[in-house]
Protein backbone atom coordinates (compact mmCIF):
# COMPACT_ATOMS: atom_id res chain seq x y z
CA UNK A 1 0.00 0.00 0.00
CA UNK A 2 1.62 3.39 -1.13
CA UNK A 3 2.09 5.30 2.06
CA UNK A 4 1.44 9.32 2.18
CA UNK A 5 4.66 11.20 2.94
CA UNK A 6 3.71 14.62 4.84
CA UNK A 7 7.43 16.13 4.36
CA UNK A 8 8.62 19.06 5.63
CA UNK A 9 9.92 21.25 2.74
CA UNK A 10 10.28 24.92 1.85
CA UNK A 11 6.89 26.43 0.50
CA UNK A 12 7.55 28.28 -2.52
CA UNK A 13 4.33 30.29 -4.01
CA UNK A 14 4.57 30.84 -7.98
CA UNK A 15 1.54 32.82 -9.63
CA UNK A 16 -0.63 30.88 -11.42
CA UNK A 17 0.00 31.11 -14.89
CA UNK A 18 -3.61 31.19 -16.60
CA UNK A 19 -6.91 31.99 -15.50
CA UNK A 20 -8.81 28.30 -16.54
CA UNK A 21 -7.47 27.79 -12.12
CA UNK A 22 -11.33 29.66 -11.74
CA UNK A 23 -12.41 26.56 -12.95
CA UNK A 24 -13.80 24.22 -10.32
CA UNK A 25 -13.45 20.68 -12.07
CA UNK A 26 -15.26 17.83 -11.03
CA UNK A 27 -16.01 14.31 -12.51
CA UNK A 28 -14.38 10.90 -12.85
CA UNK A 29 -11.84 9.24 -14.39
CA UNK A 30 -12.40 6.53 -17.08
CA UNK A 31 -8.61 5.98 -17.07
CA UNK A 32 -8.60 3.63 -20.21
CA UNK A 33 -11.94 5.61 -22.01
CA UNK A 34 -9.31 7.01 -24.88
CA UNK A 35 -7.41 4.01 -25.69
CA UNK A 36 -10.04 1.08 -25.41
CA UNK A 37 -11.03 0.05 -28.25
CA UNK A 38 -14.02 -1.76 -26.59
CA UNK A 39 -14.85 1.48 -25.81
CA UNK A 40 -16.96 2.26 -29.38
CA UNK A 41 -17.15 6.01 -30.30
CA UNK A 42 -21.06 5.68 -29.48
CA UNK A 43 -20.44 4.26 -25.61
CA UNK A 44 -17.65 7.41 -25.07
CA UNK A 45 -20.57 9.64 -26.61
CA UNK A 46 -22.72 8.22 -23.91
CA UNK A 47 -20.57 8.65 -21.19
CA UNK A 48 -19.75 12.19 -22.23
CA UNK A 49 -23.63 12.84 -22.16
CA UNK A 50 -24.65 11.39 -19.18
CA UNK A 51 -22.01 13.04 -17.04
CA UNK A 52 -22.58 16.12 -18.60
CA UNK A 53 -26.42 15.79 -17.91
CA UNK A 54 -25.29 15.53 -14.05
CA UNK A 55 -22.77 18.80 -14.22
CA UNK A 56 -19.60 17.19 -14.66
CA UNK A 57 -17.28 19.16 -16.34
CA UNK A 58 -13.95 16.75 -16.12
CA UNK A 59 -12.76 13.81 -16.94
CA UNK A 60 -8.79 12.14 -16.48
CA UNK A 61 -7.32 9.60 -19.27
CA UNK A 62 -4.29 7.88 -20.03
CA UNK A 63 -2.49 8.75 -23.53
CA UNK A 64 -1.57 5.40 -24.06
CA UNK A 65 -0.79 2.21 -22.22
CA UNK A 66 -0.36 -1.30 -23.66
CA UNK A 67 0.14 -4.25 -21.66
CA UNK A 68 -2.26 -7.32 -19.84
CA UNK A 69 -2.79 -5.20 -16.68
CA UNK A 70 -5.70 -6.16 -14.56
CA UNK A 71 -7.60 -3.03 -13.22
CA UNK A 72 -11.34 -3.66 -11.70
CA UNK A 73 -11.59 -7.29 -13.14
CA UNK A 74 -11.03 -6.49 -16.67
CA UNK A 75 -7.91 -6.09 -19.16
CA UNK A 76 -6.51 -2.38 -18.66
CA UNK A 77 -7.03 -0.65 -21.47
CA UNK A 78 -8.67 -3.73 -23.89
CA UNK A 79 -5.44 -5.31 -24.23
CA UNK A 80 -4.27 -6.28 -26.74
CA UNK A 81 -7.46 -4.02 -28.38
CA UNK A 82 -5.63 -0.72 -27.91
CA UNK A 83 -5.33 2.13 -29.61
CA UNK A 84 -1.20 2.59 -29.60
CA UNK A 85 -0.15 6.39 -30.15
CA UNK A 86 3.30 4.92 -32.04
CA UNK A 87 3.56 3.33 -35.59
CA UNK A 88 3.98 -0.55 -35.18
CA UNK A 89 6.28 -1.73 -37.69
CA UNK A 90 6.05 -5.78 -36.86
CA UNK A 91 4.67 -8.01 -34.69
CA UNK A 92 6.32 -9.90 -32.42
CA UNK A 93 5.40 -13.16 -29.89
CA UNK A 94 2.49 -13.01 -27.43
CA UNK A 95 0.84 -9.70 -28.79
CA UNK A 96 3.82 -7.72 -28.32
CA UNK A 97 4.58 -5.01 -30.89
CA UNK A 98 7.61 -3.51 -32.20
CA UNK A 99 7.40 0.42 -32.56
CA UNK A 100 9.28 3.59 -34.06
CA UNK A 101 9.27 5.74 -31.91
CA UNK A 102 9.38 8.63 -34.71
CA UNK A 103 6.31 8.01 -36.39
CA UNK A 104 2.48 7.73 -34.80
CA UNK A 105 -0.48 5.88 -35.88
CA UNK A 106 -3.33 7.94 -37.79
CA UNK A 107 -5.40 5.70 -36.23
CA UNK A 108 -4.89 6.83 -32.99
CA UNK A 109 -4.76 10.36 -33.83
CA UNK A 110 -8.41 10.00 -35.43
CA UNK A 111 -9.61 8.68 -32.51
CA UNK A 112 -7.74 11.31 -30.22
CA UNK A 113 -8.88 14.46 -32.26
CA UNK A 114 -12.60 12.69 -32.05
CA UNK A 115 -12.23 12.09 -28.68
CA UNK A 116 -11.47 15.83 -27.86
CA UNK A 117 -14.20 17.08 -29.92
CA UNK A 118 -16.35 14.89 -28.49
CA UNK A 119 -15.75 16.48 -24.96
CA UNK A 120 -15.62 19.56 -26.13
CA UNK A 121 -19.21 19.44 -27.22
CA UNK A 122 -20.23 18.33 -24.00
CA UNK A 123 -18.38 21.10 -22.22
CA UNK A 124 -16.13 18.35 -20.45
CA UNK A 125 -12.61 19.31 -19.92
CA UNK A 126 -9.89 16.29 -20.84
CA UNK A 127 -7.00 15.96 -18.25
CA UNK A 128 -4.60 14.16 -20.88
CA UNK A 129 -2.06 12.08 -18.85
CA UNK A 130 1.05 11.85 -20.85
CA UNK A 131 2.89 9.34 -18.64
CA UNK A 132 2.49 6.24 -16.23
CA UNK A 133 4.57 4.90 -14.04
CA UNK A 134 2.76 1.38 -13.34
CA UNK A 135 3.67 0.74 -17.20
CA UNK A 136 6.88 1.08 -15.90
CA UNK A 137 7.04 -0.89 -12.74
CA UNK A 138 6.24 -4.22 -13.40
CA UNK A 139 8.01 -6.90 -15.72
CA UNK A 140 4.91 -8.33 -17.38
CA UNK A 141 4.09 -4.36 -18.25
CA UNK A 142 7.55 -3.28 -18.70
CA UNK A 143 7.79 -6.30 -21.19
CA UNK A 144 5.27 -4.82 -23.77
CA UNK A 145 6.26 -0.70 -23.16
CA UNK A 146 7.16 1.03 -26.40
CA UNK A 147 10.14 2.78 -24.30
CA UNK A 148 11.40 -1.19 -23.43
CA UNK A 149 14.58 -1.52 -26.03
CA UNK A 150 13.37 -4.76 -27.38
CA UNK A 151 10.12 -2.89 -28.34
CA UNK A 152 11.22 -0.12 -30.59
CA UNK A 153 13.31 0.20 -33.63
CA UNK A 154 15.54 2.77 -32.42
CA UNK A 155 16.59 0.99 -29.05
CA UNK A 156 15.77 3.62 -26.85
CA UNK A 157 15.69 2.10 -23.33
CA UNK A 158 13.08 4.76 -21.24
CA UNK A 159 13.77 3.18 -18.12
CA UNK A 160 15.53 4.80 -15.13
CA UNK A 161 15.44 1.88 -12.24
CA UNK A 162 11.84 1.09 -12.92
CA UNK A 163 10.43 4.40 -14.33
CA UNK A 164 11.01 7.02 -16.90
CA UNK A 165 13.33 9.08 -15.73
CA UNK A 166 15.96 8.33 -18.12
CA UNK A 167 18.92 10.94 -18.78
CA UNK A 168 18.38 10.02 -23.14
CA UNK A 169 14.90 11.98 -23.34
CA UNK A 170 14.84 12.65 -27.26
CA UNK A 171 11.72 10.50 -27.52
CA UNK A 172 9.77 11.37 -24.75
CA UNK A 173 10.65 15.25 -26.21
CA UNK A 174 9.37 13.59 -29.85
CA UNK A 175 6.07 12.23 -28.17
CA UNK A 176 5.47 15.78 -26.17
CA UNK A 177 5.76 17.76 -29.37
CA UNK A 178 3.15 15.43 -31.59
CA UNK A 179 1.14 16.04 -28.79
CA UNK A 180 1.10 19.22 -28.84
CA UNK A 181 0.70 19.83 -32.50
CA UNK A 182 -2.12 18.01 -31.85
CA UNK A 183 -4.04 19.20 -29.63
CA UNK A 184 -2.61 22.74 -28.31
CA UNK A 185 -5.83 24.46 -30.39
CA UNK A 186 -8.47 22.53 -27.80
CA UNK A 187 -9.61 24.82 -24.77
CA UNK A 188 -10.82 21.56 -23.23
CA UNK A 189 -7.69 20.22 -22.11
CA UNK A 190 -5.50 19.62 -19.09
CA UNK A 191 -2.47 18.24 -19.60
CA UNK A 192 -0.91 15.92 -16.83
CA UNK A 193 3.15 15.49 -16.46
CA UNK A 194 2.97 11.93 -14.98
CA UNK A 195 0.79 9.24 -12.90
CA UNK A 196 1.49 8.64 -9.50
CA UNK A 197 5.50 9.45 -9.92
CA UNK A 198 6.67 8.76 -6.20
CA UNK A 199 10.80 9.66 -5.06
CA UNK A 200 10.32 6.92 -2.64
CA UNK A 201 10.26 4.21 -6.17
CA UNK A 202 13.12 5.81 -7.66
CA UNK A 203 15.81 5.59 -5.42
CA UNK A 204 17.25 9.00 -6.70
CA UNK A 205 14.98 12.09 -5.96
CA UNK A 206 17.47 14.56 -7.55
CA UNK A 207 17.22 12.38 -10.61
CA UNK A 208 13.13 12.88 -10.68
CA UNK A 209 12.95 15.77 -9.98
CA UNK A 210 15.25 16.63 -12.87
CA UNK A 211 12.73 14.87 -15.14
CA UNK A 212 9.84 16.62 -13.53
CA UNK A 213 11.48 20.50 -14.02
CA UNK A 214 12.45 19.31 -17.80
CA UNK A 215 9.00 18.20 -18.15
CA UNK A 216 7.46 20.96 -17.07
CA UNK A 217 9.17 23.64 -19.05
CA UNK A 218 9.01 21.65 -22.40
CA UNK A 219 4.69 20.79 -21.68
CA UNK A 220 4.41 24.91 -20.78
CA UNK A 221 6.36 25.91 -23.97
CA UNK A 222 4.45 23.33 -26.05
CA UNK A 223 0.74 23.54 -24.22
CA UNK A 224 0.99 27.61 -24.04
CA UNK A 225 -1.39 28.86 -21.57
CA UNK A 226 -3.07 25.12 -20.56
CA UNK A 227 -3.44 23.77 -17.29
CA UNK A 228 -0.30 21.33 -15.90
CA UNK A 229 -1.47 19.16 -13.46
CA UNK A 230 0.75 16.66 -11.44
CA UNK A 231 -0.85 13.30 -9.36
CA UNK A 232 0.72 12.42 -7.02
CA UNK A 233 0.71 11.49 -2.70
CA UNK A 234 4.23 13.15 -1.45
CA UNK A 235 5.24 16.82 -1.48
CA UNK A 236 8.45 16.06 -2.16
CA UNK A 237 7.62 15.86 -5.68
CA UNK A 238 8.00 19.71 -5.64
CA UNK A 239 5.00 20.97 -6.58
CA UNK A 240 6.27 23.99 -8.35
CA UNK A 241 6.24 22.07 -11.46
CA UNK A 242 2.21 21.75 -11.70
CA UNK A 243 -0.73 24.31 -11.62
CA UNK A 244 -3.16 21.93 -10.12
CA UNK A 245 -1.86 19.39 -7.90
CA UNK A 246 -4.00 16.26 -7.99
CA UNK A 247 -3.86 14.10 -4.73
CA UNK A 248 -4.24 10.94 -5.24
CA UNK A 249 -5.22 9.32 -1.75
CA UNK A 250 -8.84 10.51 -0.77
CA UNK A 251 -11.71 7.74 -1.24
CA UNK A 252 -13.89 10.07 1.08
CA UNK A 253 -14.27 12.47 3.36
CA UNK A 254 -13.04 10.96 6.62
CA UNK A 255 -10.05 10.61 4.41
CA UNK A 256 -9.44 14.46 4.71
CA UNK A 257 -9.46 13.98 8.59
CA UNK A 258 -7.19 11.11 8.57
CA UNK A 259 -4.23 11.69 10.65
CA UNK A 260 -0.40 10.77 9.47
CA UNK A 261 2.72 11.44 11.04
CA UNK A 262 1.33 14.31 13.18
CA UNK A 263 -0.61 16.06 10.40
CA UNK A 264 -4.04 15.30 9.09
CA UNK A 265 -4.11 14.96 5.24
CA UNK A 266 -6.27 18.13 5.42
CA UNK A 267 -3.62 20.11 6.46
CA UNK A 268 -1.50 18.63 4.54
CA UNK A 269 -2.92 19.78 1.75
CA UNK A 270 -3.48 23.32 2.66
CA UNK A 271 0.31 23.65 3.10
CA UNK A 272 0.20 23.25 -0.36
CA UNK A 273 0.39 26.74 -2.38
CA UNK A 274 -1.96 25.08 -5.78
CA UNK A 275 -5.46 24.88 -6.51
CA UNK A 276 -6.00 20.77 -5.30
CA UNK A 277 -8.32 17.54 -7.69
CA UNK A 278 -8.71 15.03 -5.18
CA UNK A 279 -8.87 11.76 -6.82
CA UNK A 280 -10.37 9.30 -4.69
CA UNK A 281 -7.36 6.37 -5.79
CA UNK A 282 -8.40 4.55 -2.25
CA UNK A 283 -5.05 4.60 -1.20
CA UNK A 284 -3.35 2.49 -3.64
CA UNK A 285 -6.85 0.35 -3.45
CA UNK A 286 -8.95 0.54 -6.51
CA UNK A 287 -12.06 -1.39 -4.44
CA UNK A 288 -12.17 0.88 -1.70
CA UNK A 289 -13.92 3.69 -3.17
CA UNK A 290 -15.71 1.81 -5.67
CA UNK A 291 -17.44 0.01 -2.86
CA UNK A 292 -18.05 3.65 -1.23
CA UNK A 293 -20.10 4.40 -4.47
CA UNK A 294 -21.62 0.75 -4.47
CA UNK A 295 -22.62 1.32 -1.64
CA UNK A 296 -24.21 4.33 -2.16
CA UNK A 297 -22.30 5.88 0.92
CA UNK A 298 -23.71 9.71 0.21
CA UNK A 299 -22.34 10.87 3.27
CA UNK A 300 -18.61 10.21 2.37
CA UNK A 301 -19.02 11.22 -1.13
CA UNK A 302 -21.12 14.19 -0.70
CA UNK A 303 -19.01 14.91 2.36
CA UNK A 304 -16.10 14.91 -0.21
CA UNK A 305 -17.54 17.54 -2.55
CA UNK A 306 -18.57 19.95 0.13
CA UNK A 307 -15.01 19.80 1.83
CA UNK A 308 -13.47 20.07 -1.78
CA UNK A 309 -15.95 22.34 -3.14
CA UNK A 310 -15.76 25.11 -0.19
CA UNK A 311 -12.36 25.60 -1.06
CA UNK A 312 -13.06 25.75 -4.82
CA UNK A 313 -10.99 22.58 -4.83
CA UNK A 314 -11.97 19.48 -7.64
CA UNK A 315 -13.48 15.89 -7.30
CA UNK A 316 -12.32 13.48 -9.02
CA UNK A 317 -14.40 10.07 -8.24
CA UNK A 318 -12.24 7.06 -9.81
CA UNK A 319 -14.47 4.68 -11.01
CA UNK A 320 -13.80 0.74 -12.70
CA UNK A 321 -17.41 0.69 -14.36
CA UNK A 322 -18.50 3.99 -16.71
CA UNK A 323 -21.99 2.77 -16.26
CA UNK A 324 -22.29 3.06 -12.47
CA UNK A 325 -20.54 5.91 -11.58
CA UNK A 326 -23.58 9.12 -12.61
CA UNK A 327 -24.80 8.97 -9.14
CA UNK A 328 -22.37 10.47 -7.48
CA UNK A 329 -21.49 13.26 -9.92
CA UNK A 330 -25.12 13.65 -9.78
CA UNK A 331 -24.67 14.45 -6.05
CA UNK A 332 -21.83 16.69 -6.87
CA UNK A 333 -23.81 19.16 -9.01
CA UNK A 334 -26.17 19.52 -6.10
CA UNK A 335 -23.56 20.55 -3.92
CA UNK A 336 -21.77 22.82 -6.31
CA UNK A 337 -25.35 24.78 -6.71
CA UNK A 338 -25.43 24.88 -2.51
CA UNK A 339 -22.06 26.35 -2.56
CA UNK A 340 -21.77 28.70 -5.96
CA UNK A 341 -25.45 29.78 -6.32
CA UNK A 342 -25.70 27.56 -9.90
CA UNK A 343 -25.39 24.46 -11.39
CA UNK A 344 -22.30 23.75 -13.58
CA UNK A 345 -23.53 25.29 -17.03
CA UNK A 346 -23.50 22.29 -18.51
CA UNK A 347 -25.91 20.66 -16.04
CA UNK A 348 -28.62 18.49 -17.75
CA UNK A 349 -27.17 19.21 -21.07
CA UNK A 350 -29.82 17.89 -23.80
CA UNK A 351 -27.60 18.36 -26.83
CA UNK A 352 -28.46 15.84 -29.43
CA UNK A 353 -25.85 12.68 -29.14
CA UNK A 354 -22.86 13.59 -31.26
CA UNK A 355 -22.05 10.10 -32.33
CA UNK A 356 -25.11 9.75 -35.15
CA UNK A 357 -24.53 11.74 -38.38
CA UNK A 358 -27.27 11.43 -40.01
CA UNK A 359 -28.29 11.22 -44.01
CA UNK A 360 -32.27 10.88 -43.45
CA UNK A 361 -33.17 14.58 -43.93
CA UNK A 362 -34.99 14.69 -47.73
CA UNK A 363 -34.29 18.27 -47.92
CA UNK A 364 -31.09 17.43 -48.58
CA UNK A 365 -30.83 13.56 -49.30
CA UNK A 366 -32.48 12.83 -52.78
CA UNK A 367 -32.65 11.96 -56.15
CA UNK A 368 -33.77 14.27 -59.13
CA UNK A 369 -34.07 13.85 -62.50
CA UNK A 370 -34.29 16.04 -65.80
CA UNK A 371 -37.11 14.01 -67.49
CA UNK A 372 -40.39 12.18 -65.63
CA UNK A 373 -41.66 10.85 -69.46
CA UNK A 374 -39.39 9.52 -71.74
CA UNK A 375 -39.64 7.50 -75.40
CA UNK A 376 -37.56 4.45 -76.63
CA UNK A 377 -33.58 5.96 -77.06
CA UNK A 378 -33.83 8.90 -75.39
CA UNK A 379 -31.34 9.74 -72.47
CA UNK A 380 -32.33 10.52 -68.99
CA UNK A 381 -29.95 12.20 -66.11
CA UNK A 382 -30.24 11.14 -62.68
CA UNK A 383 -28.72 13.17 -60.01
CA UNK A 384 -28.41 11.66 -56.30
CA UNK A 385 -27.87 14.83 -53.43
CA UNK A 386 -26.18 14.00 -50.16
CA UNK A 387 -25.73 15.94 -46.76
CA UNK A 388 -24.88 14.70 -43.50
CA UNK A 389 -26.40 17.02 -41.11
CA UNK A 390 -25.36 14.98 -38.13
CA UNK A 391 -22.11 14.13 -36.40
CA UNK A 392 -19.12 13.13 -38.51
CA UNK A 393 -19.55 10.31 -40.92
CA UNK A 394 -16.78 7.44 -41.89
CA UNK A 395 -17.22 4.97 -45.42
CA UNK A 396 -20.12 6.49 -46.86
CA UNK A 397 -21.46 4.99 -49.58
CA UNK A 398 -23.95 5.48 -52.15
CA UNK A 399 -25.99 3.01 -54.05
CA UNK A 400 -28.34 2.83 -57.56
CA UNK A 401 -29.73 -0.32 -58.71
CA UNK A 402 -30.53 0.57 -62.22
CA UNK A 403 -33.78 -0.87 -64.22
CA UNK A 404 -33.47 -3.30 -67.01
CA UNK A 405 -34.93 -1.35 -69.03
CA UNK A 406 -31.80 1.05 -69.36
CA UNK A 407 -28.53 0.69 -71.22
CA UNK A 408 -25.49 2.50 -71.92
CA UNK A 409 -25.39 3.85 -68.50
CA UNK A 410 -22.31 6.30 -67.38
CA UNK A 411 -21.75 7.05 -63.62
CA UNK A 412 -20.17 10.69 -63.08
CA UNK A 413 -17.87 11.57 -59.68
CA UNK A 414 -15.63 8.47 -59.73
CA UNK A 415 -18.98 5.92 -59.79
CA UNK A 416 -18.05 2.14 -60.75
CA UNK A 417 -21.22 -0.11 -62.04
CA UNK A 418 -21.08 -3.35 -60.65
CA UNK A 419 -24.04 -5.79 -62.25
CA UNK A 420 -27.04 -3.83 -62.39
CA UNK A 421 -25.80 -1.47 -59.74
CA UNK A 422 -24.01 1.82 -59.42
CA UNK A 423 -21.77 2.23 -56.48
CA UNK A 424 -20.41 5.69 -55.36
CA UNK A 425 -17.65 5.62 -51.93
CA UNK A 426 -17.80 8.68 -51.42
CA UNK A 427 -15.81 7.96 -47.66
CA UNK A 428 -15.93 10.14 -44.57
CA UNK A 429 -18.51 13.11 -44.90
CA UNK A 430 -18.17 15.39 -41.95
CA UNK A 431 -21.14 17.31 -39.90
CA UNK A 432 -23.14 19.29 -42.34
CA UNK A 433 -20.97 18.30 -45.52
CA UNK A 434 -22.56 16.83 -48.79
CA UNK A 435 -22.61 16.87 -52.04
CA UNK A 436 -23.68 14.74 -55.09
CA UNK A 437 -23.55 12.46 -57.98
CA UNK A 438 -24.93 11.91 -61.30
CA UNK A 439 -25.41 9.14 -64.15
CA UNK A 440 -26.62 9.25 -67.67
CA UNK A 441 -28.84 6.19 -69.14
CA UNK A 442 -30.41 5.55 -72.26
CA UNK A 443 -33.96 3.79 -72.03
CA UNK A 444 -33.84 1.11 -74.30
CA UNK A 445 -35.37 1.15 -77.56
CA UNK A 446 -38.58 -0.70 -77.81
CA UNK A 447 -39.46 -0.01 -74.53
CA UNK A 448 -43.14 -0.68 -74.18
CA UNK A 449 -45.77 2.18 -73.89
CA UNK A 450 -47.07 2.90 -70.55
CA UNK A 451 -44.09 1.62 -69.05
CA UNK A 452 -43.21 2.87 -65.71
CA UNK A 453 -39.39 2.63 -64.87
CA UNK A 454 -39.12 2.89 -61.24
CA UNK A 455 -35.20 4.62 -59.67
CA UNK A 456 -33.96 5.71 -56.46
CA UNK A 457 -30.84 5.18 -54.39
CA UNK A 458 -29.57 4.06 -50.99
CA UNK A 459 -26.71 5.80 -49.07
CA UNK A 460 -25.15 4.13 -46.27
CA UNK A 461 -22.05 4.58 -43.82
CA UNK A 462 -20.29 2.94 -40.65
CA UNK A 463 -21.93 4.50 -38.40
CA UNK A 464 -26.12 3.88 -39.66
CA UNK A 465 -28.20 2.02 -41.26
CA UNK A 466 -28.72 2.66 -44.91
CA UNK A 467 -31.37 5.29 -45.94
CA UNK A 468 -33.46 4.77 -48.89
CA UNK A 469 -33.88 8.29 -50.83
CA UNK A 470 -37.03 9.25 -52.50
CA UNK A 471 -38.46 6.95 -55.61
CA UNK A 472 -38.83 8.34 -59.22
CA UNK A 473 -41.14 7.08 -62.20
CA UNK A 474 -40.20 7.76 -65.44
CA UNK A 475 -43.17 6.89 -67.91
CA UNK A 476 -42.53 5.72 -71.44
CA UNK A 477 -44.82 7.75 -73.79
CA UNK A 478 -45.57 6.85 -77.51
Amino acid sequence: MKRILLLSIPVIFFPFLNSSQDQVYFGVSRYDLLINKNYTKEKIDNFFRENAYRGANWTRVYSYFYAPFDYGGSPFGGFPNTYIPWKVVSEAENNRKIFDLTQFSSEYEERLKWFMDAAKYYEITVDLCIFDTVAFRFDNTWYYHPFNPNNNIQGFNGSYAGLPWNVDRRYFEIYIKWLAEKLRAYDNLTVELINEGYPDSTGDMDTYRSFLAWEYDLVRREFPGKTIVLSTEAPGLMHIYCDIFDAHFIWGRSALYHEEGGMTVLRYLESIPRPKILSSDGDGDPTKIWQIITQNNQDEIVGLYQEAFSRRWGVDITTLDQTKSYWVVDAGSEVYKSIFGSYPKNWHVKKTPLISPNFTDPKYNYISTNKFTAVGGQQVTFTINYKNTGASATGVVIKDTLSSYFENVKPSSGGSISGNTIIWNIGDVDAEQGGSVSFTARVKVGTPIGTKILNYAEIDCNETEPFTTNKITIFIIF
